[in-house]
């Protein structure tokens, strides 16, 4: 039996099947990112289960589950500070270092302010003792024999930032600054002498095992001596590795982290270094590990990487640290954002969590600002610009994989061109639109019709476009400065309609029901496929807002994004509107700027910042549909599966597949989205609400691979004696 199969059998000999409670009123969850979008200096882990973060703004986060769920601790502050480095001697007793320095005594239930905040900036603490322990800042290391309470400041014989510090004892210590020096003390840090320099540029992880042997590690080499510095041995790192963090086991097993993601490793003392890590993403600035292999790495725009098997797989922990630019949707279970800095995140289970990956052709100055994805939830397109020495690019990027990889296929470099949206019509088909501003201004419009290898011109010359949309393989329309309409694919495009302002989002429902809104609270409602649209008045709170986005669900029923807290729903066909207020935290500027719902009950709505506010947030009102949906899976955790919206008493199946999602077996009229191998996981009978959940405990020896799962509803309609819902990946994470 292969690995992915015997995880499915171990998952369903355990399966204890439960009814579910039926959902009243919706509620609006905050998907990401999570726990934040700032960026975050440091890790602290304390064991399998609980770790610490730090981040900018000086914010703490705690953990209880590994990682997969965090509590945020505000610290007392006399200003914003930003915190950089952790340090636990136990559970109990802790201290968080930066523009001030705070310690905690009951495991972070509180923390306390201490004097250092006078001492300036700090980067580095170490505590031998609850007593004994220093900090180092620029060009000084300071001593306490309190706990903190009280500090004597020694200035070292070179001027830098201190990033390395680490003390054998309470007399020997070692500490090392940005541009390459290395600093020992034999007297508790009453003074210091020179044991290094031009030791490499940012001289950050000090770690000794007694009083000579030990090692420094620079951005792109390490130090090592055994002769408590008096001689030192310089061992290069793997080329392009510009490292930031590090953490030591013991004198042969340690881990770097730095630019880009790397992670490096070791387990011969960095006689020989492993490149692990993912293969792109946000930099990193900590790394901590328990002694039986499990990790987390932690860098900016909120990155949070877990490893159970000492490093040599890692996966995303956080949940996209997002700006949302664009968002698309084909079932409960299967999204998509566009962000900023060239990123799109995907998720397979409904935004328990979302993935964020890079996305070819763009730089980390780059914006998706459109995305989509065909039924098949794997062939999609993403559109967008990127920033180049004060002009734009234009970019199209592919994926055939669900989103987690992408192919650049066009750009347009000349004219300061940027493109806003994207369609994608058929496996062959797509219609990217946009403007430009070279030689003059005016719209982009590209189409493809063989997959991306090549796209052609199909600009009207009418105007600029941030958005278009297709109900079928040739009806179309395009919205800016004028809304035009296509019958052919795109291939040609007729001006239907000149409205006051401009239009931000264009939306159909089908080929007769559409909206478009835009600036100074315009929204636009057609009956006819565009041929008349009808200004519609939306509340007065929003009558001059920017609305940003719109989703049309059918005749009557839309959503709309305002560009503040509120966001809109008519079930009337605009004729009347009810607000709805995403629970923003208070004093925290936020643009939502997209809307994709499924239904009048369940959809997203995306927006920036990145920080609390931004990044999606789900409406979580009935589940549309016959839908399967699931939590997610960490090892020592529990696995949830929901089947939702069977009739009351139906049988529903629970199936497999060993080979992922994809066209599978028919039989009859359906046809099942699992590749083969299919088995069956579990059935049953669904409850009163037509509700079904199965859950199971997650062994902790479980491998690290991804689930496919969907559900088959056994009905009694003779026409139709089968319904298959959404597939749902998910991983098995460390």
């Amino acid at each position: 039996m292969n690995t992915i199969s015997s995880v499915f059998l171990t998952l369903s000999l355990l399966l204890i099947s439960t009814p579910l409670v039926a959902q009243g009123s919706a509620t609006w969850d905050h998907q990401g990112p999570l726990p934040t979008g700032l960026d975050i200096r440091d890790v602290e882990v304390l064991s399998h289960d609980e770790a610490w973060i730090a981040s900018e703004d000086g914010l703490l986060y705690h953990t209880l589950d590994s990682g997969i769920t965090w509590s945020k601790l505000t610290l007392p502050v006399q200003f914003i500070p930003s915190m950089y480095d952790l340090f636990f001697l136990d559970s109990q007793r802790g201290w968080a270092i930066g523009n001030n320095t705070y310690r905690t005594t009951d495991g972070g239930q509180s923390w306390t302010l201490l004097s250092s905040s006078s001492l300036g900036t700090s980067y580095k603490t170490h505590f031998v003792t609850p007593q004994i322990g220093w900090i180092s800042g620029f060009s000084q290391v300071c001593r306490t024999s309190d706990g903190g309470s009280t500090w004597t400041c020694a200035t070292l014989p070179k001027s830098g930032a201190c990033r390395g510090l680490f003390f054998v004892n309470a007399e020997i210590g070692y500490a090392s600054n940005i541009f390459g020096d290395a600093f020992k003390t034999t007297n508790g840090g009453i003074s210091w002498s020179q044991v290094l320099s031009g030791g490499g540029s940012n001289l950050n992880t000090i770690w000794f095992s007694d009083a000579n042997n030990g090692f420094i590690c620079a951005s792109d080499r390490v130090q090592r001596t055994t002769n408590g510095g008096t001689t030192w041995q310089e061992i290069a790192l793997p080329a392009a590795s510009f490292m930031y963090a590090g953490v030591f086991l013991d004198a042969q097993q340690a881990w770097l982290v730095g630019s880009g993601g790397r992670v490096l490793s070791t387990t011969d003392g960095w006689n020989t270094a492993t490149v692990q890590g993912l293969s792109a993403g946000p930099s990193l600035w900590g790394v901590s590990f328990t002694s039986t292999g499990f990790g987390l790495a932690v860098g900016n725009r909120g990155r949070i990487l877990a490893t159970g098997d000492g490093g040599a797989t890692w996966s995303q922990r956080d949940s996209g640290g997002m700006d949302v630019h664009a968002l698309d949707a084909n079932d409960p279970a299967h999204a998509w954002a566009g962000l900023d800095q060239g990123d799109v995140a995907y998720t397979t289970n409904g935004g328990a969590q979302w993935l964020t990956v890079a996305v070819d052709g763009f730089s980390k100055f780059g914006t998706v600002t459109g995305v989509d994805f065909l039924d098949d939830n794997l062939t999609g397109w993403a559109a967008g610009e990127d920033d180049f020495f004060g002009g734009t690019v234009g970019v199209i990027s592919k994926s055939t994989d669900g989103g987690r990889t992408w192919v650049q296929q066009y750009n347009q470099a000349i004219g300061n061109a940027m493109f806003e949206d994207i369609a994608a019509l058929s496996a062959t088909t797509a219609v990217a639109v946009g403007n430009q501003n070279f030689p003059l201004p005016g719209d982009l419009l590209r189409r493809t019709t063989d997959g991306g290898l090549t796209w052609d011109n199909v600009s009207p010359n009418l105007g600029a476009y941030s958005s278009v949309d297709f109900v079928d393989t040739q009806r179309g329309w395009a919205a800016g400065g004028q809304i035009i309409a296509s019958t052919d694919g795109g291939l040609t495009w007729k001006k239907q309609y000149d409205p006051q302002y401009f239009v931000n989002d264009i939306d159909f429902s089908d080929a007769q029901n559409g909206w478009a809104v835009g600036e100074f609270g315009s929204a636009y409602r057609t009956t006819n496929g565009g041929i008349t649209w009808i200004k519609k008045n939306v509340p007065g709170s929003v009558s001059q807002a920017m609305l940003t986005g719109v989703s049309a669900i059918d005749a009557n029923v839309a959503w709309i994004s305002t560009g503040t807290d509120q966001v809109l729903r008519t079930l009337d066909g605009g004729s009347t509107w009810s607000i709805e207020n995403l629970p923003f935290n208070p004093g925290v500027p936020a643009y939502p700027r997209c809307a994709e719902f499924l239904d009048a009950e369940y959809g997203w709505i995306g927006g920036g910042p990145r920080v609390d506010n931004g990044g999606p947030w789900l409406r979580k009102g009935d589940v549309p549909g016959f839908s399967l949906l699931t939590s997610r899976f960490p090892r020592g955790g529990t696995a949830t599966l929901n089947i939702k919206g069977a009739a009351p008493g139906e049988f529903v199946i629970l199936i497999d597949s060993v080979n992922g999602i994809g066209a599978g077996p028919c039989f009859g009229n359906v046809c099942l989205g699992l590749l083969p191998k299919i088995f069956v996981l579990a059935s049953g009978v669904a409850d009163a609400a037509g509700a079904f959940e199965f859950s199971a405990p997650i062994p902790t020896t479980v491998p690290i691979v991804d689930l496919h799962a969907q559900a088959i509803r056994v009905t009694s309609l003779p026409s139709a004696p089968f319904e298959i819902s959404n597939t749902i990946t998910t991983a098995i994470e460390p």
